[in-house]
């Protein structure tokens, strides 16, 4: 289990510490999450080999079921991008997107970013050109994710990926090998999850994924 801190929008992010602020509480854990694949040796991220969710080269069942409810409505590279996750079952019916962005100080500066992206919804020519659609070509990996923040009774828990650790065989191809892509949409380096309204000044829940997640990463 992830330990979330819970900290102020304004507040400065810290390096390796995951943290999340929530207007309310939330529990996070959506019901279309059985509909995509699990690798089980899938992305590296802070020197650990995690499982992840998502869709890559070799998923073409799960690609037919799931890209068309996927979103991506920034990609500046592998290091910047804002994908939108399906909205089935969500409770209420916000907006759900993960998001790796350049140059963010703040959990709050992170939000307004995302929630401006997902307003303009790429633009007028990246959906006319069909850039807002993962295509084949398109690689998607986001880490497995049980996380909460402190006590007894916390303000926030997420679950976020397929349960039943039903992983497909790992292959030479779990690591990466072997694997090319036109665009990378892969949380392998510190990444966000948002979820709201974007609209509203304020999110319903912001997180920062930074450090490492296969253990407690609450700052010792």
């Amino acid at each position: 289990m992830i330990r979330l801190e819970m900290q102020p929008l304004e507040v400065p992010l810290e390096p390796r510490v995951c943290c999340a602020w929530a207007s309310a509480r939330t529990e996070l854990a959506p019901g279309w999450q059985e509909l995509f694949p699990v690798r089980k040796l899938g992305v590296v991220f802070a020197g650990e080999t995690l499982p992840c969710f998502g869709i890559w080269k070799d998923t073409r069942g799960a690609r037919s079921r799931v890209a068309g409810l996927l979103r991506a409505w920034r990609h500046r590279g592998p290091g910047d991008f804002v994908v939108e996750l399906p909205r089935q079952g969500l409770d209420p019916p916000l907006r759900l997107a993960v998001a790796r962005l350049d140059g963010v100080a703040t959990l709050g500066k992170a939000s307004e970013s995302i929630a401006s992206i997902m307003r303009r919804r790429g633009g007028f020519w990246w959906r006319l050109r069909g850039r807002h659609l993962l295509g084949p070509t398109d690689v998607l990996k986001v880490p497995l994710l049980e996380a909460s923040g402190p006590g007894r009774n916390p303000l926030v828990v997420i679950r976020l990926g397929p349960s039943g650790g039903d992983y497909e065989r790992p292959t030479e191809l779990a690591l990466g090998r072997g694997e090319t892509y036109r665009r990378y949409f892969v949380c392998d380096a510190p990444f966000f999850l948002w979820l709201g309204e974007p609209r509203s000044r304020r999110p319903r829940l912001i997180a920062r994924f930074a450090g490492p997640l296969g253990q407690d990463s609450t700052r010792r």
